[in-house]
């Protein structure tokens, strides 16, 4: 960090002729550092990419996103919500920063990961990226795709943000273990009026959405087995609200093809199809037809690249 702090001191006194491009490479050289990647920066066969081929991924590491902070989380009263004023701090940028932030990353054709915890929160980022698609939209069609901007966590949305993902574009990125029934800490911070829209996975599919699923590992569990269990098993908090339960495919698209295609890679992996990388979980039943009994499923094999890197031991 002091060596990224030196540099952007020293870029500030330069005289200008670098690009922004070259100065944000300039920074993110020091942030990250060969040695931690070397073994996973490419991988040991190529592939072919689609027409994102610019942003398509080669190795197994990427350095292709921003990750923007927007507010915190429910349980500690710092997540940005409609239903409250704004305080110092929550949100974390105001509307013109935040524009800005996002145009510029959209113009220099990098991701937006933007931590949305609140409705607030959420409302905010799609109007940035809303505002990033009019003014960048003569580099849209220059480049011939619109960057893939994501929201994470998404645990409150007004109804009305809803039909704006696929409008826009922007990946639902969100956590099935993170959704639980009540009563929780969190049930108690939130009006029971917003519940109808709270991890809003099944509207945002019907929507047209794209739906990816992870853990936000350590918070939660990164086996994504227990991930799918409690995507399909969910049930509705009160009686009259709808249904938010995914169904056994769903889920599974939204752990691994609706996942590669948050990181241009849906030409490379997440489906099982000739020329695909070969990045493949065995596992002891089809998941397409489970909808209980995930404890008993077993992980037999995993393929990294074609190569086994890990066996359970079992025939």
């Amino acid at each position: 960090m002091k060596k990224a702090l030196a540099s952007r001191k020293k870029e500030k006194t330069a005289s200008g002729s670098k690009s922004v491009h070259d100065r944000f490479s300039s920074l993110f050289s020091h942030l990250i550092t060969p040695e931690h990647v070397r073994e996973h920066e490419s991988r040991s066969r190529k592939t072919t990419s689609g027409k994102s081929g610019y942003l398509s991924p080669e190795g197994k590491v990427q350095c292709r996103a921003v990750k923007l902070f927007m507010d915190g989380v429910v349980e500690k009263d710092t997540a940005f919500r409609l239903d409250r004023h704004p305080v110092p701090g929550i949100p974390a940028f105001n509307n013109k920063d935040l524009d800005r932030a996002v145009c510029l990353a959209d113009h220099l054709g990098l991701q937006v990961a933007a931590h949305c915890i609140g409705n607030g929160s959420v409302n905010a980022m799609l109007n940035s990226v809303e505002e990033a698609r009019r003014e960048n939209a003569q580099t849209d069609r220059k480049r011939g795709d619109k960057v893939r901007h994501r929201i994470e966590h998404i645990e409150l949305c007004n109804s009305f943000d809803i039909p704006r993902f696929s409008r826009l574009e922007v990946i639902a990125s969100m956590q099935a273990l993170h959704e639980r029934e009540p009563v929780t800490l969190w049930h108690e911070k939130i009006p029971e009026i917003e519940w109808s829209t709270a991890f809003p996975w099944k509207s945002l599919i019907n929507s047209g959405a794209t739906l990816v699923f992870g853990s936000d590992w350590p918070i939660v569990s990164c086996n994504c087995l227990k991930g799918i269990e409690r995507a399909t098993g969910r049930k509705p908090w009160k009686t009259g609200m709808p249904e938010q339960h995914l169904q056994p495919v769903q889920a599974l698209d939204a752990f691994t093809s609706s996942a590669a295609r948050a990181e241009y890679a849906e030409n490379i992996k997440g489906e099982i199809l000739p020329g695909m990388l070969a990045d493949i979980a065995v596992l002891s039943r089809d998941l397409r037809g489970v909808e209980t009994g995930f404890e008993d499923i077993r992980v037999l094999h995993t393929i990294n690249g074609g190569e086994v890197v890990y066996s359970n031991g079992e025939e």
